[in-house]
């Protein structure tokens, strides 16, 4: 978050630049924000699609699933939650639980330091 915190205030100086003349331009910050806003589409779109692909019916277990199967790299629990958001937390948790019993995923640390990785990922 460091980083974005950054590059927006750097575009919002940017933007800033001759503003006591009257000569800046909200161009670039304009832009930035539409970029924030269209990032923010594309992960709604994506979740939307793992909700789509796992069905109406589907279980708890099936949307998790679904999730994992799209997920490259490691993800903990709350990145599960926000990419699913029809389910509770109980429920999330208990489809990562059987995911890891089943050797789909394997899960790594403690707490809430537990991160899960896909087991046909795992270097």
């Amino acid at each position: 978050m460091g980083i974005q915190k950054e590059v927006y205030y750097q575009t919002l100086a940017q933007a800033d630049l001759g503003w006591h003349e009257g000569a800046n331009d909200p161009k670039p910050f304009i832009k930035y924000m539409l970029g924030i806003i269209l990032k923010c589409y594309r992960e709604f779109e994506d979740r939307l699609t793992i909700s789509e692909k796992s069905g109406k019916r589907s279980t708890s277990y099936d949307v998790v699933k679904t999730y994992v199967n799209n997920t490259i790299g490691t993800f903990t629990k709350k990145d599960a939650m926000e990419n699913c958001p029809s389910l509770g937390s109980s429920s999330v948790e208990s489809a990562l639980k059987k995911l890891v019993e089943e050797g789909a995923i394997i899960r790594k640390g403690k707490g809430r330091a537990s991160h899960y990785v896909r087991k046909d990922v795992v270097e």
